[in-house]
């Protein structure tokens, strides 16, 4: 039988394995342009703060001040985890060699996690809500549409949308239908009749085969900067493993507030249940999981457009 100090010392050491794999993990560094980080320290966030913003101008007389369109933009922190077991048998044996990659697997799938979330909202981002194990989960943007939309306001600016109709997946129609989406975005207008200029650079796209080969082409024969082709504008593209069909999505990812924002309110980490607990009595199992808070949601549309070729 395994005694107290046997199991303290194993877990104690399985958790700073967790941690050591955690801060290893390297998420994609392209999908980490799309998002901006947010601190939470409570249960919900309010985030009253969205495009209050007018941008600069010429000042006469008061300041311009924007309202506070998302003052009731609240983002809940959802509970998420992932869970491994021990054999207490194994333990007790001294065959724990495959546990260590069992753990390290944990943690990597942990570190992803935000990234993971990122890919199934961008994936349901013309709805209002997705599911996650079976439970529909709200993913709003501030103005209670979804990422993208049309007849949207900001503002005394109505009727704007960050939609835009595709007309295939050829390079000759990606590079028109990115030319249609950048125009667009570059007209949004901010709510007091001014353009926001938002300038897209990186394309998520599903993984299918044709446009694959379409972004390929464009990057591998990207016009130099300066010169008067729309190609100069693209500087990268990412494959979204959660997507299907052939719509695809831009991203101007030059803000400090972008399209998407990942709110944390605890960062992942192992927990691990107290010896003798009554699974493990039950079940010769110990459950151990990787637990962690926090919500993935839009933040500002205007930072992001769809190219619908369904």
């Amino acid at each position: 039988m395994i005694t107290l100090a046997q199991y303290d010392a194993a877990m104690t050491g399985y958790k700073a394995l967790f941690q050591k794999a955690y801060r290893a993990a390297e998420p994609d560094p392209t999908w980490a342009k799309l998002a901006s980080p947010v601190k939470s320290n409570a249960r919900q966030e309010i985030h009253n703060w969205l495009l209050r913003g007018s941008g600069m101008g010429l000042w006469i007389g008061n300041k311009q001040r924007q309202q506070a369109l998302a003052s009731e933009f609240a983002v809940k922190n959802l509970p998420f985890e992932g869970t491994i077991t021990f054999d207490r048998h194994d333990l007790e044996d001294d065959q724990t060699g495959g546990y260590d990659l069992l753990v390290q697997g944990l943690a990597e799938d942990a570190r992803n996690f935000p990234t993971k979330l990122m890919m199934l909202l961008l994936a349901n981002a013309t709805a209002t809500t997705m599911t996650l194990r079976g439970q529909s989960v709200p993913i709003a943007a501030w103005d209670g549409k979804a990422l993208f939309a049309s007849a949207r306001t900001i503002g005394k600016d109505k009727n704007q949308t960050n939609i835009y109709s595709g007309t295939g997946t050829t390079y000759d129609k990606v590079i028109a239908d990115f030319q249609k989406a950048r125009v667009g975005m570059m007209k949004l207008k901010n709510g007091s009749g001014e353009a926001l200029s938002r300038m897209p650079s990186i394309a998520v796209i599903p993984p299918t085969e044709a446009l694959v080969n379409s972004f390929d082409t464009i990057l591998a024969n990207r016009a130099p900067l300066g010169t008067a082709d729309i190609r100069q504008y693209l500087a990268g593209y990412i494959v979204n493993p959660e997507a299907s069909g052939n719509d695809w999505m831009v991203f101007d990812v030059s803000r400090p507030v972008k399209a998407v924002m990942v709110q944390t309110r605890e960062d992942a980490h192992m927990v691990t249940p107290a010896y003798m607990s009554e699974a493990e009595f039950e079940r010769h199992e110990i459950v151990a999981s990787a637990e962690a808070r926090g919500a993935v949601v839009p933040a500002d549309w205007t930072c992001a457009a769809l190219v619908d070729n369904s």
